[in-house]
């Protein structure tokens, strides 16, 4: 048997000096060949034996696993076999918590995230993805928005397996991250940002981030003006067709350029890039960025997720003068895994960086009345040398 236990279950196990004992709990896996006993709360905990003082008769069920607890907090572990002869077992002692983000200290200080709010809104490759990389960083809060169920061709591109066919995405998704983190607390919603106005607002109110990871960009339209109007920052991203790139837009309400210039919120991206996607973002069309589903390995779109994800992180950690994963150094990342005909990148995995800047006539943010400015938004794809007909691809 293998025995994992953690201090922080012996250490309320042993609170009260004058209990005597009582039922262990944790969680048998294989067959028995795992038990672990940890400060978790796993639904799957059952009991597996019991706990005694030194001094007290070892006795109990077969294939009961006896723990023995001294007054220093030292313990011995028994496993009583159907003889009822008691044979040692070895515990492995662990720090739960603190071994648990031992990999990324001296990265930030991982508490500081246990209390930031993060909705993640579309639950996708993308939404999925990121979600599980926040939860593995330390995010203490999630709120999980969608109101698609899992389907057996998402599986191909989807941290879900087949357990969760047929099931919520927000559910399945759910209970991915309370097996991925022993710090998080989840709220699910199913239902759809674009019907329900009042609700996203009660979503995003509150939070400390929204990922815009849903394929609708009438939802990302809604997404960005209530974020925004909250003071919220988001983060968009999308992959193009068949996977050979995407970019990441992170809208930081009230963050200025180095030179001082104020950064736009998603409207002012969209019109800003409108001639480089062909497309036209104003508010009277309906939807202006409904997207038919594309090939693509989930590899490469997991890179664009991954980039969602470390924009999220630039964001929370902003505050954190001592943590050494900063903002990125602008508001829109361009990434190319592998060169296209009239793109701009001509090498696999090159990135290029641009400013967004707030545009005068912007009927979200209208941050700046300044017209050079929005010229200079307006005319900045030109120096990228990009076609105006590139399909913006998987959203």
């Amino acid at each position: 048997m293998y025995l994992v236990i953690s201090e922080e279950y012996l250490a309320k196990l042993l609170a009260d000096q004058n209990a005597s004992g009582g039922e262990l709990v944790g969680r048998v896996l294989d067959n028995g060949n795992v038990v672990r006993l940890l400060d978790y709360d796993d639904p799957q905990n059952e009991r597996v034996g019991k706990w005694l003082r030194v001094g007290q008769t070892l006795e109990g069920q077969s294939g009961d696993l006896l723990l023995v607890a001294g007054a220093e907090g030292q313990i011995e572990t028994f496993r009583v076999e159907a003889d009822g002869t008691l044979t040692e077992q070895e515990a492995e002692r662990l720090v739960f918590y603190d071994d648990y983000q031992s990999r990324i200290q001296g990265l930030f200080d991982p508490s500081g995230l246990r209390h930031k709010t993060v909705a993640v809104i579309g639950l996708g490759t993308g939404g999925s993805i990121a979600a599980a990389e926040l939860a593995k960083a330390g995010v203490g809060q999630m709120r999980l928005v969608d109101f698609d169920r899992l389907k057996v061709h998402n599986l191909v591109r989807h941290v879900c397996g087949l357990r969760d066919l047929g099931r919520y995405k927000t559910d399945a998704l759910k209970d991915f991250l309370l097996n991925t983190s022993p710090f998080i607390g989840i709220e699910t919603f199913n239902f759809d940002v674009t019907e329900d106005m009042e609700r996203l607002e009660d979503v995003i109110q509150g939070c400390d981030l929204v990922i815009g990871a849903t394929d609708s960009e009438v939802a990302k339209a809604l997404i960005n003006r209530v974020a925004w109007e909250n003071g919220v920052p988001a983060v968009y991203g999308a992959a193009y067709e068949m996977g050979f790139g995407g970019d990441i837009f992170v809208a930081r309400p009230g963050w200025e350029t180095e030179e001082g210039d104020l950064y736009g919120c998603y409207q002012c991206f969209r019109i800003s890039t409108a001639d480089l996607f062909g497309e036209q973002p104003h508010d009277e069309v309906e939807d202006y960025g409904v997207i038919r589903p594309q090939p693509a390995l989930g590899m490469d779109v997991g890179m664009v997720a991954l980039l969602m994800a470390r924009s999220a992180m630039g964001v929370l950690l902003r505050d954190d003068l001592t943590a050494r994963i900063k903002p990125y150094p602008s508001n829109w990342i361009l990434w190319g895994n592998q060169p296209e005909p009239g793109w701009i990148f001509d090498k696999p995995l090159q990135s290029r960086f641009v400013d967004i800047w707030a545009v005068p006539d912007c009927s979200v943010c209208g941050l700046t009345q300044d017209e050079e400015l929005a010229e200079q938004a307006r005319e900045f794809v030109d120096h990228l040398d990009a076609p105006p007909d590139l399909p913006p691809g998987l959203r």
